[in-house]
């Protein structure tokens, strides 16, 4: 649910569905300082709070190891489309296991830096 200019942040919300940052949030600006590209945000449940994700506007995100397994909630978008090759990497936010949790659940590795090392605001 990181904010960016490029692409619609609408942290899962149906009503905020069209809704564009402003600006980018403080970590998408060290990412692309860094010669990062966003190329893609992914579906999230509405305010990335749900064990599973689906929302009413996009649906459900699919693991891509099966319809029958889940992709975990709040970032399992992201570990779905790590998991489908489409991207090597996705830049999530961990609260209470939130990436960690869908990456195991998709076949892939969850980190969670420690507290303050990136920017959480935005």
């Amino acid at each position: 649910t990181m904010a960016t200019r490029e692409f619609h942040s609408s942290a899962g919300v149906g009503i905020l569905h069209e809704a564009t940052a402003v600006d980018d949030c403080e970590a998408i600006k060290l990412l692309k300082a860094a010669h990062g590209v966003v190329f893609a945000k992914t579906n999230v449940p509405e305010f990335a709070a749900s064990w599973v994700t689906c929302n009413y506007k996009n649906g459900c995100a699919m693991n891509p190891h099966g319809a029958k397994y889940s992709t975990g909630g709040s970032s399992g978008g992201s570990a779905s489309v790590v998991a489908s090759y489409v991207a090597p990497v996705a830049f999530t936010e961990d609260t209470g296991g939130s990436t960690r949790h869908p990456a195991a659940q998709n076949g892939n590795f969850g980190y969670d830096p420690s507290r303050n090392r990136y920017p959480n605001s935005g």
